[in-house]
C-alpha cells in the first residue's frame, strides 16, 4: 500500500493586520489623554469610525488596503478639522493554497496637523499595543 505524505501546511495563523492603533498624549505631561471628536473618518470612505459619544485615548483606525496611504479626518467640536496622514508599503504574499493571501503593511510614516506625531512601530501587527502617538 503506497503512503502519500502531503506538504500542505494548514496553519493559517498570521499577525498581519490592517488596523492602525493611534494613542493620544498630553504634550506637556506626556500622560495618556482621553479625547473626543465630533467625527473621525477617512478620505475615500463613507464610514464613520468614531463620533462625539466616544471619549477615548486609543483609536483603532483601518488602513486603506487599496492604496499606500490613508488620510484620517478628526472633526473637532469647534468644526475645525485635524488630519493624520499614514503612509505605508503594502506587501501581498500567498500563505498557502489553503490559506490564501495575506497583506502586510510596513515602513509606516505619519504626518499630522496635530501639534506632534511619533511613529512607534514600523509595521502593522496584531501584537502591537500602539503604532502611532499623537501629542496634544
Amino acid at each position: 500500500m503506497p503512503f502519500i505524505m502531503g506538504c500542505e501546511d494548514s496553519d493559517c495563523t498570521t499577525t498581519a493586520t490592517s488596523n492602525i492603533i493611534v494613542e493620544f498624549y498630553d504634550q506637556d505631561s506626556l500622560y495618556v489623554k482621553k479625547v473626543s471628536f465630533d467625527i473621525v473618518t477617512a478620505i475615500g470612505t463613507d464610514s464613520l469610525f468614531y463620533d462625539q459619544n466616544d471619549s477615548l485615548s486609543i483609536f483603532n483606525l483601518p488602513a486603506n488596503p487599496g492604496i499606500d496611504s490613508t488620510i484620517f479626518l478628526f472633526r473637532n467640536h469647534d468644526a475645525s478639522i485635524d488630519t493624520l496622514i499614514v503612509r505605508y508599503i503594502r506587501t501581498v504574499r500567498l500563505m498557502s493554497e489553503a490559506c490564501g493571501f495575506e497583506q502586510k503593511y510596513s515602513r509606516l510614516d505619519a504626518s499630522t496637523s496635530f501639534p506632534d506625531v511619533e511613529v512607534i512601530s514600523s509595521k502593522l501587527d496584531i501584537l502591537n499595543e500602539q503604532d502611532i502617538k499623537i501629542f496634544l
